[in-house]
């Protein structure tokens, strides 16, 4: 099996290699230079995305599986699986980060990514994630589906409220939230109201925390 690993680097895609490596994968990168620091017996090169586009590596490998960072260099990872995926239909990504926020795992899964793996995974679920999706199946980290099924479950909030929400994580005041949204300071004290009785919150900043907790908001 050929795994490519475009947007992941230094020890993580040292670490990543050797577990796909030690299955017995064959391990290969964008550019075909080694890390300084790359064990030998493993074939992992350096990547660079920004220099040849991951459609092109695609069109010339055909991996069987990728991973992808949602964080590169100067392309979005969801953007680089739904690019891929639209030239490649078949393709088999799967998405490998420390981001599980809604926002996030929608992107990704949306996209098209067949798995959603957070960093901290195993190296048996690493393994298992890849011979479940070059197999046809899909894998999303325990932590990520049960924020899945928490969203299901749970009361929505409008478009509004998330609005008043943003706006509060970002530290305005209700005034100037009022301003930006073209509503009155009453009419925002009323979403603060519902909010907090939805996220079972007992004040702004109480309401924020709970909000990324749940992977509503996140900051940076």
């Amino acid at each position: 099996m050929k795994v490519l690993i475009p947007g992941i680097t230094g020890r993580l895609a040292r670490s990543v290699a050797t577990k796909l490596h030690d299955a017995g994968h064959q391990v290969m990168g964008i550019d075909r230079r080694p890390w300084h620091d790359a064990p030998k017996d493993i074939p992992i090169f350096q990547i660079d995305i920004r220099k040849r586009a991951a459609e092109d590596v695609f069109r010339k490998e055909r991996p069987d599986v990728s991973l992808v960072d949602l964080r590169m260099p100067i392309v979005d990872g969801a953007e680089v699986v739904e690019r891929i995926r639209k030239e490649f239909p078949d393709a088999v990504l799967v998405v490998l980060t420390t981001f599980d926020t809604d926002d996030d795992v929608d992107r990704a899964l949306l996209a098209g990514a067949k798995a959603y793996l957070l960093k901290d995974v195993s190296p048996t679920d690493l393994v298992a994630c890849v011979r479940t999706v070059h197999k046809g199946g899909t894998w999303v980290s325990p932590a990520v589906a049960s924020k899945l099924v928490a969203r299901m479950t749970r009361v929505q909030l409008t478009s509004r409220e998330m609005a008043v929400l943003r706006l509060v994580a970002g530290g305005k005041p209700n005034r100037e939230i009022g301003e930006l949204l073209n509503i009155s300071e009453g009419t925002v004290k009323i979403h603060l109201t519902h909010l907090f009785e939805k996220l079972g919150a007992t004040s702004r900043t109480d309401a924020v925390a709970k909000a990324v907790e749940r992977g509503l908001i996140r900051f940076g």
